[in-house]
């Protein structure tokens, strides 16, 4: 039997969701001692050295899948689908993707998902892109219709799921982060007012911070440029290794994720396993809210009210830190949280 993994790598936090679930499933294998292969498409950031993970892997750099899918999005998946990875994708019994995939039959096919479509639709996507992009998403209603499992990762928007799909293939298997890891870069010797992870694109939002925050007397980390910049009080890096961000990111009092969109980030449990005090915006919900403080979405008077208050009175978080912290540590094990899943794919498809 073979499984494939569709994008595992380093180059968001959605390929770091599903490098991490090839990876228990190869701990699965050699713990229960089962029988079969694991194929992956790998998607890395250029310049990285490749350390295979999957039995077999077919590597895209960054800019190369960039190059069409900033352009056609879901169109160049299919593309790519239909070339760079046919075989390894088309060969599989099982195939586990997050979004959707060129439906076959004879597949078992697993969703990963987090995100309310409707919502996206309604209140994020351009006019041009609802149009160019409504037969994709067309395609994946009918594609999430015929999967026979769809692992939700974000609590929040599962009545969406339950109306639209078959409630009986729904899993609500909540994100999750290395816990024991990150535990490892917590730290109370703080550098920083505030920190910032993720990519420097638009729905990401990070010039919102830059605009609020520059020349300020608040100092800030912000990891995912293309570049390092030094703006005074703002240090701007590239992505670095996880172990790296999460230790720079560590020493920071506040995480900020001020997104246009999300489904449930994982900026937001690594922030709060690290010991921050996440402020983020309110286009989106997630079960760890009550553990967090939000602002109105690209409002930078309320942005900078909720964010002096934090700094000026930090202290008075220490028992909302310790909580969202012990939260992250009970609830949010990836490792746990995978098992679980690839145990029930597993019974879904007649091994276990």
């Amino acid at each position: 039997m073979r499984i494939y993994v569709k994008y595992v790598g380093d180059i968001g936090g959605l390929e770091r969701v599903m490098e991490s679930i090839a990876i228990s499933l190869e701990v699965i294998r050699e713990k229960l001692n089962l029988d079969y292969e694991i194929y992956c498409s790998k998607l890395l950031k250029d310049g990285t050295s490749n350390e295979p993970l999957c039995d077999k892997e077919v590597i895209m750099s960054e800019s190369e899948f960039r190059r069409l899918y900033n352009r056609f999005w879901d169109y160049a998946d299919f593309y790519y689908h239909h070339t760079k990875f046919r075989d390894i994708f088309t060969s599989s019994d099982i195939v586990i993707s997050h979004g959707f995939l060129p439906y076959r039959k004879k597949q078992f096919h697993v969703v990963v998902e987090g995100k309310d479509w409707d919502w996206f639709r309604r209140n994020y996507q351009s006019f041009i892109g609802k149009y160019f992009g409504y037969p994709m998403f067309n395609y994946r209603l009918k594609y999430y219709k015929k999967a026979e499992l769809i692992r939700i990762f974000n609590p929040n928007v599962v009545e969406y799921y339950y109306k639209c799909f078959n409630p009986s293939n729904i899993l609500v298997i909540p994100q999750g982060v290395d816990t024991k890891n990150l535990l490892r870069y917590s730290s109370k010797n703080k550098k920083y007012d505030f920190a910032f992870v993720g990519r420097f694109s638009s729905e990401k939002n990070p010039e919102f911070i830059i605009e609020a925050l520059k020349n300020s007397p608040y100092t800030g980390v912000m990891i995912g440029a293309r570049e390092d910049k030094d703006l005074g009080n703002i240090q701007i890096l590239k992505f670095r290794s996880w172990d790296e961000t999460m230790k720079i990111a560590g020493r920071a009092k506040v995480g900020v994720i001020p997104s246009l969109q999300e489904s449930f980030p994982l900026v937001s449990l690594e922030f709060m396993g690290l010991g921050l005090v996440v402020l983020k915006s309110n286009t989106w919900k997630t079960p760890i809210d009550k553990y967090t403080i939000e602002f109105r979405c690209c409002d930078k008077n309320d942005f900078m009210k909720k964010f002096t208050y934090v700094i000026e009175n930090y202290d008075d978080f220490k028992e909302v830190i310790t909580k969202g912290q012990k939260t992250i540590q009970k609830e949010y094990d990836v490792w746990k949280n995978n098992e679980k899943l690839i145990k029930e794919i597993l019974k879904r498809k007649g091994v276990l």
